[in-house]
């Protein structure tokens, strides 16, 4: 049997039977081509949309409104960054327990400990528990410095020390009693003590954002 060329088989034929010809011979290729187009429009459009982090937050305990939190994330974003459109705030929660030592604690742990291996966490706030456990691997920065601050002057400050320090530091603040977090229906086993985690790469942000807590106590 003869075999034709493409331009041989659609030489005789109508711009109509040329254009039905083309379809059902080739719709396969064209819907593979379609799904192509519209996976790279998917893929640009959500790097285009996509928001650079420029702080990170988690709040460790045992429960928490979510729907709050977001609230709360989405108001620092507005407050504290200079592009709210193209850059944002993170605040996660982390269900962890020390005394419970379930499953959904062991995997927060676990991300807890990868984040700030890599320094990305920039404020903790934790239970008392948590905030002991770590302040002994010498997680946190000190804070000493920030009592010289009048907006802060009437927090109480939390020392502590590693297992490789003599002496004790100034580690955290407790906020058991400031609203933002009752509000939060933040529950833990203790009361709450923020700090700054050792490998943050973003100090000065960290404190705008804790002074930012603060005042929202007063409102």
């Amino acid at each position: 049997m003869e075999h034709k060329t493409f331009k041989e088989k659609i030489a005789n034929m109508s711009t109509k039977e040329k254009i039905n010809y083309i379809v059902y011979y080739y719709k396969y290729y064209f819907i593979v081509g379609i799904l192509i187009i519209a996976a790279l429009v998917s893929f640009i459009v959500g790097r285009l949309n996509e928001k650079e982090t420029v702080f990170n937050a988690s709040f460790i305990g045992t429960v928490l409104d979510y729907n709050k939190l977001e609230k709360l994330t989405d108001e620092a974003t507005d407050k504290l960054v200079k592009n709210p459109n193209k850059q944002e705030i993170v605040i996660d929660f982390k269900q962890i327990d020390l005394k419970g030592r379930n499953q959904q604690t062991a995997v927060s742990v676990q991300k807890l400990v990868a984040q700030l291996s890599v320094g990305e966490l920039d404020v903790l706030v934790m239970p008392g528990d948590v905030f002991n456990n770590y302040c002994k691997q010498g997680t946190f920065m000190d804070i000493e410095n920030l009592k010289k601050d009048t907006s802060l002057k009437n927090l109480s400050f939390v020392k502590g020390k590693s297992k490789t320090e003599a002496s004790e530091k100034t580690y955290g603040i407790d906020v058991s009693s400031l609203k933002i977090f009752s509000d939060l229906k933040y529950s833990s086993s203790n009361k709450l003590i923020l700090a700054i985690p050792a490998t943050t790469k973003h100090k000065s942000e960290s404190i705008k954002f804790i002074k930012w807590l603060i005042s929202k106590n007063s409102l």
